[in-house]
């Protein structure tokens, strides 16, 4: 019975550790397209959604590990990118 418990907590820990990593990493995708001249360009980046779920989104474990943005023009400076992205 003990093992049982002790996998159960692991997973639950899991679970709500990658929740608040993809929560996070929203939050930092959110405060880029916010940066941006125009950041109608990334109108399907909404608060509360999940990135992973995104076009142009790889996730690995609940966090984003790569983001495909060549079919977007974007001309932005890259020191504003990487104050952004280079934290996830």
């Amino acid at each position: 019975m003990r093992p049982f418990f002790v996998l159960g907590r692991f997973f639950i820990a899991t679970f709500f550790t990658c929740a608040e990593a993809s929560a996070g990493d929203s939050q930092l995708l959110l405060s880029f397209k916010a940066s941006l001249p125009n950041p109608y360009l990334l109108q399907n980046w909404v608060p509360n959604s999940d990135p992973c779920g995104l076009n142009g989104f790889t996730c690995r474990v609940s966090r984003v590990s790569s983001i495909q943005l060549s079919s977007i023009p974007l001309s932005i400076d890259f020191r504003y990118v990487s104050a952004f992205l280079l934290a996830l």
